[in-house]
């Protein structure tokens, strides 16, 4: 019995999104998927093992000082706190709040 390619496309996905070690796997699984986690389980031999990732940080104040990212130069201080580029030194309002002209918001739509 042969497998449609859209189904086992989606069989493939799943077992690369789901991967589990070879002692996690059922031997009731769809063949399809044991084969792709196989092939992932023989990558995973051939490529050498990676650092770890760096962590995903919200705040730069959150690095350990062992990691290389940790050295930054924080932005000098302003009387606000916040440093502005040159030309955004106007702050403007919100767009929403500017005025409409009457020009616009009287016209009429002539269909001849």
């Amino acid at each position: 019995m042969q497998t449609p390619l859209t189904q086992e496309e989606r069989l493939r996905q799943w077992a690369r999104k789901y991967f589990v070690p070879v002692e996690q796997r059922f031997p009731n699984w769809h063949p399809t998927v044991l084969e792709e986690m196989a092939l992932k389980d023989f990558e995973n031999l051939r490529t050498p093992q990676a650092t770890t990732p760096p962590p995903d940080i919200a705040c730069m104040t959150e690095l350990s000082p062992g990691w290389p990212g940790a050295c930054y130069v924080p932005l000098p201080p302003t009387e606000t706190g916040y440093r502005r580029d040159s030309r955004h030194e106007i702050l403007r309002g919100p767009k929403f709040m500017a005025p409409i002209s009457e020009a616009i918001l009287h016209t009429e739509l002539y269909l001849g």
